[in-house]
């Protein structure tokens, strides 16, 4: 099996008041590339470049990861960037009620590690990547845009399966198929 760059995600529907925030950003005319609605996701853990031998590993350490895990409703709400200060790289709007998901990251941390990647150097702080900056410009618009969302309710997210994802790069942005979905209890 050929390698390929992955990621474990949550997928996100592309809820209304969140493409508006989405049009807010584009309408600041700064230099962003907005994430498309198709490609709203939580990430798990980035994996970077998967070795395709360890695929069917990777969906025994989904399956556990969610063991006992029922289906359950996060809430996007709030927005705010990366880094928190200066000129942002990530603009992301922010998902709380997400307990379960945090321990489900804890426990794929542990067990991706078993196979030989990388430990994870920062906390998982669950959240949807909105948009990337590719400059600084229009840095002050966009910050002031964040800050008008600051407080927004996007909605609620169902939280029904996780997911192994390849990434596709090009030059019109990335491609996302999932791999393999490990859905959690009904």
């Amino acid at each position: 099996m050929a390698s390929f760059r992955g990621f474990v995600a949550v997928p996100v529907p592309p809820l209304p008041p969140l493409l508006y925030f989405r049009e807010a950003l584009a309408a600041t005319r700064a230099d962003l590339t907005l994430v498309r609605p198709e490609n709203l996701h939580v990430t798990l853990r980035f994996l970077g470049e998967v070795d395709g031998e360890h695929e069917a590993a990777l969906r025994t350490i989904l399956e556990g990861a969610v063991a006992g895990l029922r289906r359950f409703e996060s809430r996007l709400e709030g927005a705010g960037t990366f880094p928190p200060r200066g000129p942002p790289r990530i603009v992301w709007a922010g998902l709380s009620g997400a307990d379960a998901l945090s321990a489900v990251a804890g426990r794929l941390e542990t067990a991706i590690r078993e196979l030989g990647f990388a430990p994870e150097e920062r906390a998982f702080r669950p959240h949807v990547t909105v948009a990337r900056a590719r400059s600084s410009r229009g840095a002050s618009a966009v910050r002031a845009c964040v800050q008008e969302h600051e407080a927004t309710r996007f909605g609620a997210v169902p939280i029904s399966e996780v997911r192994l994802v390849r990434s596709d790069l090009s030059s019109a942005g990335p491609s996302y198929s999932t791999v393999c979905a490990v859905a959690l209890e009904a």
